[in-house]
Order: C-alpha cells, then sequence, then structure tokens
C-alpha cells in the first residue's frame, strides 16, 4: 500500500487537530499529516527529510498567516524548487479575499479553500481533498 501524506503548515493547534481528527474519521490508514507550524520548518522539511521520501505520495494544505516566512513564501519556495514544484499545494485559510486568492494562485497554489467551521464540515472537505489528490488526481 503506497503511503500518503499531508504536510499541514498550520500554527493554529486547534485548526492542526480538526484536520488530524478528520484524517482520522477517514479511517484510511495509508494516510497520515506530518504538521508544522511555521513556513520555516515546513520548508527545512522539503529541502532536508522531505527530499528523502519522493516516494511518498504527498500534498500540503497550508495556511497564509504564519508567524514569520508566510504561506505566500512557503509556496514561492516549494513551487519555486524543481525536486518539489510537482508537490499539488492547497492554500487553506480563513481569508476569502480576492487578492489572497489571485495571489495565492500567482504563487503557484493548485487549490485555495476557506477553513470551514466545525468539525463535520473539516471531516467532508479533507474527505474531498484526499477523493481527489490520493484517488483520481494521478501525483508525480
Amino acid at each position: 500500500m503506497m503511503q500518503k501524506v499531508i504536510v499541514l503548515v498550520e500554527d493554529s493547534a486547534a485548526d492542526a487537530r480538526v484536520v488530524t481528527r478528520a484524517i482520522d474519521q477517514l479511517g484510511d490508514p495509508s494516510i497520515s499529516v506530518i504538521h508544522y507550524e511555521t513556513a520555516e520548518t515546513a520548508m527545512h522539511y522539503f529541502d532536508t527529510d522531505g527530499a528523502n521520501h519522493a516516494d511518498l505520495k504527498k500534498i500540503v494544505l497550508v495556511d497564509l498567516n504564519l508567524p514569520g516566512a508566510d504561506g505566500f513564501r512557503f509556496l514561492r519556495h516549494i513551487k519555486g524548487s524543481p525536486a518539489h514544484k510537482h508537490i499539488p499545494v492547497i492554500v487553506w485559510t480563513t481569508s476569502d479575499q480576492p487578492r489572497d486568492i489571485r495571489h495565492s494562485y500567482a504563487s503557484g497554489a493548485n487549490s485555495f479553500v476557506t477553513k470551514p467551521m466545525g468539525l463535520s464540515d473539516v471531516t467532508e472537505l479533507i474527505k474531498d481533498v484526499c477523493h481527489y489528490w490520493f484517488d483520481r488526481a494521478t501525483l508525480a
């Protein structure tokens, strides 16, 4: 069974717990979450450990509003890397501002979603994201 990984770049511990619980509720043991609270630590992962795990199916959920480097900087870093630019990055944020949406896509985002409220809505979103990216799309 191919291991599937969601790299979650999220500074809110509560939001990270909700995503992790949503993954648990999917009941798919092949999906795991790697959580980073800052863009810098996530970028370090991709530049070091993540480069050693090229055989894993990976997607990234990144918040825009992070301490230090923001989600836009993370996007530019990942999408600017020949080794990682193929990894789907989904912006996951509370913003619904058109300028944030445009800037996200201009920075290389593959998708932009506004964080839903409540565990059931997050679970539904995570289910849809996992189904599309891990089951329907062909990842490099």
